[in-house]
């Protein structure tokens, strides 16, 4: 299994996924490659965005690192991302991965430091499922053995 993730002018790698939380489904979002997060995380304004009202889900508080520093939080239950991969012969497919809870993050967190331009984050939760990672000229590829579909 690989996924590609586009580098952008700063040489970030983004991702589209969909986000399915209960019964709202397939919303897109892009997402940026952060090894430095420990979690995979949404932007509150993503969550606004889908209309998702967070007061209605079962959520907890936590803190967790990001690249750029702690982050407070909060957290969904149950929580799916759909990414495009790649099979052994090239032919894209989605790959859902599942989270227990998954976190999004405020939107004070988001306006605290505006030299970033925060986004939701691929953290290493799931980034370790790829252990194999090559850079081009134009993309990033994390490849996983383990995971064929």
């Amino acid at each position: 299994m690989k996924l590609v993730a586009a580098l952008d002018f700063n040489r970030q790698a983004r991702i589209t996924g969909s986000l399915t939380i209960e019964n709202v489904k397939n919303i897109p979002v892009e997402f940026v490659i952060d090894t430095g997060a420990v979690r995979t995380c949404i932007l509150k304004g993503h969550i606004q965005r889908m209309r998702i009202k967070s007061d209605e889900y079962e959520l907890y508080n936590f803190t967790f690192s990001t690249a750029i520093g702690k982050v407070r939080s909060r957290s969904f239950k149950k929580a799916h991302i759909s990414l495009m991969c790649l099979n052994e012969m090239g032919q894209q497919y989605p790959e859902t991965f599942s989270f227990p809870d998954l976190p999004f993050i405020p939107l004070e967190q988001e306006d605290k430091n505006r030299k970033f331009r925060l986004q939701s984050l691929i953290g290493m939760d799931l980034l370790q499922l790829f252990p194999f990672w090559e850079y081009t000229e134009n993309e990033l590829l994390l490849s996983s053995d383990r995971y064929v579909h």
